[in-house]
C-alpha cells in the first residue's frame, strides 16, 4: 500500500465531527480495504482532554467486533489536534500499537484544518500519503 484514499464525503465527515468535538482531541478508526477507507469509526474520547485521547478497551473490542462484521480491516487510527500542528508528538508515537496501521491527524490550528497521515515506527514516523478523490 502507496498511499491511504478517501472520499471527499468521508473526508469532510471526518473534519466535521472533529470540529464538533472541539476544544476536545477526538479519535477514531478509518477502515476499510487494501488502502480505500470505507468507513469511519468515531470513538468518544473518553478523558475529554484537549492534549490527549483515551479509548477503553472494551470500546475498541467492541468496534473491531463490528469491523470484522463488516470484512473489513483498521487502515488508519485518526485523532485530532486542537491547537497544535498535525504532526505525531512524542506520545503519539509511543503509544501507537501497530506499524501496520496508519496514523491521521486532523489539526484544527488553522482554518482550513490540515489532515496529515503518517507511518509510525517504534521511535519515530515518515509522511505517508493520504489521497483524498472519488472511489
Amino acid at each position: 500500500m502507496n498511499q491511504l484514499v478517501m472520499s471527499p464525503d468521508l473526508y469532510n465527515r471526518l473534519i466535521e465531527y472533529g470540529s464538533q468535538e472541539l476544544p476536545y482531541e477526538s479519535c477514531g478508526l478509518l477502515c476499510g480495504n487494501g488502502n480505500k477507507v470505507s468507513s469511519i469509526f468515531h470513538l468518544g474520547n473518553e478523558i475529554k482532554s484537549t492534549h490527549r485521547f483515551y479509548i477503553s478497551p472494551s470500546t475498541l473490542e467492541s468496534s473491531l467486533a463490528q469491523i470484522g462484521k463488516r470484512d473489513e480491516t483498521v487502515l488508519a487510527i485518526y485523532h485530532t489536534h486542537p491547537t497544535s500542528s498535525p504532526t505525531p508528538s512524542r506520545e503519539d508515537v509511543k503509544s501507537h500499537v501497530d506499524p501496520e496501521i496508519k496514523m491521521v491527524i486532523i489539526s484544527f490550528k488553522k482554518e482550513p484544518p490540515e489532515v496529515s497521515c503518517f507511518q509510525i515506527y517504534e521511535h519515530g514516523y515518515i509522511s505517508f500519503p493520504l489521497d483524498i478523490k472519488t472511489l
